[in-house]
């Protein structure tokens, strides 16, 4: 992982912990609790003036450490939607 990605993992990272818009985790791929995040993200993100919220994937949320994932947003679906989407 090189570049603008690459930085903006290292920031979430360097976070104190987990705010209203950045949510670390492992592995979660039930799409009930996946939509309720990002929707809880989007509006911690609104609500706290930032322009984004992010849900980062295959970091520990107590080590920051970097540990992978077997959750493949790009490929679940849910009722035949895509749950990127």
């Amino acid at each position: 992982m090189t570049g603008r990605l690459a930085d903006l993992i290292d920031d979430l990272r360097k976070l104190p912990s987990e705010t209203e818009w950045v949510e670390l985790k492992e592995n979660n791929s039930d799409p009930e609790i996946v939509g309720k995040r990002l929707s809880a993200l989007s509006n911690g993100a609104r609500l706290s003036d930032k322009p984004k919220g992010y849900l980062a994937y295959g970091i520990n949320d107590k080590t920051r450490g970097l540990v992978g994932t077997k959750f493949k947003g790009a490929t679940e679906r849910v009722k035949g939607q895509e749950l990127q989407f």
